[in-house]
């Protein structure tokens, strides 16, 4: 319960919807990017990667990817676990491509905001639960 408190203070994030957008909105920025993907590509892309196309399904994973980046970051963990962080983050992008539905109307930077951030808390409870007790 302790590690449960500490990785959700150590992300120092509002779980507000709005805030994930808001979030979401300057993730690219702050990773350095400074160009995010046409909403009419990315339109595009979803419709292709519903029909199956694996390169569709790349190019979105690909252009997210700096959000696992920024998240990471924030949580700001040991540079020990830093790189495992990002791996669980990309795993759970790759499953928020595979998983999201665009005819919900709702975008994939929310979906994917809370999808890769739960996997990276989750990572990190199941890393510290594993310290054994003095």
């Amino acid at each position: 319960m302790r590690t449960a408190a500490r990785a959700g203070t150590m992300a120092g994030t509002d779980m507000s919807l709005h805030g994930a957008a808001r979030k979401g909105e300057t993730f690219m920025i702050e990773a350095g990017t400074s160009s995010r993907m046409d909403p009419e590509r990315e339109s595009a892309l979803w419709l292709l990667r519903e029909e199956g196309d694996d390169q569709a399904r790349e190019e979105l994973i690909l252009g997210y990817r700096s959000l696992v980046f920024w998240l990471a970051r924030k949580l700001q963990v040991a540079p020990s676990r830093y790189q495992d962080l990002v791996q669980e983050g990309t795993i759970a992008l790759i499953n928020a491509v595979d998983h999201f539905v665009p005819k919900r109307n709702i975008k994939f930077i929310t979906y994917a905001y809370y999808r890769i951030r739960g996997a990276m808390v989750n990572f990190l409870q199941r890393v510290e639960s594993k310290a054994p007790l003095p």
